[in-house]
């Protein structure tokens, strides 16, 4: 975010992509509990959640968010969070 910014005063880039016809969020365990039926109200189409990271960590909320977006009719997919510091086979083991 440039500086001198905040989230009520985007740069471009975010105005623009809220002008998207399709809407979509990422979401992992820093956004704590998610209330995925009012996200789905809100419009979001679709959400990728955050399931692992580095060679050894798991997500605490990721089972949790990847039902209850099931369960609220938002389509979903996992991802991991490389860490470039690590071994590639360590990333891929987890």
């Amino acid at each position: 975010m440039p500086s001198g910014s905040s989230s009520s005063d985007p740069h471009d880039g975010v105005t623009a992509a809220k002008r998207m016809p399709v809407q979509g969020i990422d979401v992992s365990k820093y956004q704590l509990d998610i209330d995925w039926r009012e996200v789905r109200k809100a419009g979001t189409r679709f959400a990728f959640i955050k399931a692992t990271e580095g060679g050894d960590r798991v997500d605490s909320k990721f089972a949790q968010n990847w039902a209850a977006a099931k369960a609220a009719g938002v389509p979903r997919g996992a991802y991991h969070f490389v860490y470039w510091c690590r071994r590639p086979h360590e990333e891929i083991g987890n």
